[in-house]
């Protein structure tokens, strides 16, 4: 009994050591729902910070698989009281995978850069810090620079996949 267990455990784990895969930045589109809230301030104590928040959508392709991604993020935003709109590039750069042991990836830990445009003159370039779990929830944090309006905003992001994980095409499935 002893005997075949053991072989059953090093069957499994060679098996899923040969067949780990990254699942993460693989090629293709992928479309998120981000949801942002946080604050703009120019660091001065005579004028107040103000909320900002937003639902976006972004949609990003993969440029370099297991490495880079390329998109557009656009949506509307609440700043300075007022109800706008705010589009423009990001870039995704994955620095580093979470992997669970033997099964593969669970996650990633990448940054991100953007330069956005807004309807009331707001011109951000910035960038952040993500988490991404199970390829479709993403949490981080991001600042920038509205270098036309001298600000610096704060924000909390959460992004929910929208678009369908494709299926990973095993031949023993056919």
């Amino acid at each position: 009994m002893n005997k075949y267990l053991s072989l059953a455990l090093c069957l499994l784990l060679s098996f899923s050591l040969t067949h780990a895969q990254i699942t993460e930045f693989k090629k293709g589109w992928t479309t998120e729902l981000r949801l942002q809230s946080g604050l703009a301030t120019n660091f001065e104590a005579s004028s107040p910070d103000v909320f900002t928040g937003g639902l976006l959508l972004t949609e990003h392709v993969t440029a370099v698989p297991g490495k880079l991604k390329a998109g557009v993020v656009a949506g509307g935003i609440y700043y300075n009281k007022k109800l706008q709109g705010l589009f423009g590039p990001e870039v995704l750069f994955k620095i580093k995978d979470l992997n669970a042991a033997e099964m593969g990836s669970i996650g990633n830990l990448h940054l991100s850069a953007n330069w956005l445009f807004g309807t009331e003159h707001e011109q951000l370039v910035g960038g952040g810090i993500h988490v991404s779990v199970l390829n479709k929830v993403t949490i981080g944090l991001t600042a920038h620079r509205d270098y036309n309006l001298n600000s610096w905003w704060f924000q909390c992001v959460v992004s929910v996949r929208l678009s369908k994980v494709k299926k990973i095409d095993e031949p023993f499935n056919k």
